[in-house]
């Protein structure tokens, strides 16, 4: 098992998120947005309204993986006997 990186990790405020909402996906500006109690070392969640997640990269170092998840989870769907999170959308 890997030792994870000491990178610097960003600070996010659920104003910056919901600046973030408001500015890309104004149609969820209205949902409330609350921290989930536990992250992972690589991203940071939250909750958006009752139905939704939105995660965000904790580094700059780690938003490339943003993309290979947006990716893989549509790939793996089909091939699990389980459900998993499909992307909605994708922010900057």
């Amino acid at each position: 098992m890997s030792t994870p990186r000491n990178f610097d990790k960003l600070e996010i405020t659920l104003k910056m998120i919901a600046e973030l909402i408001t500015e890309q996906f104004p149609q969820w500006s209205y949902l409330e947005i609350n921290p989930v109690e536990r992250n992972g070392i690589d991203n940071r969640t939250f909750r958006l309204g009752t139905e939704m997640s939105i995660r965000l990269p904790s580094a700059k170092e780690y938003a490339l993986q943003v993309l290979k998840e947006q990716r893989w989870l549509l790939v793996l769907a089909s091939h699990l006997s389980f459900p998993i999170p499909e992307p909605l959308a994708l922010g900057n």
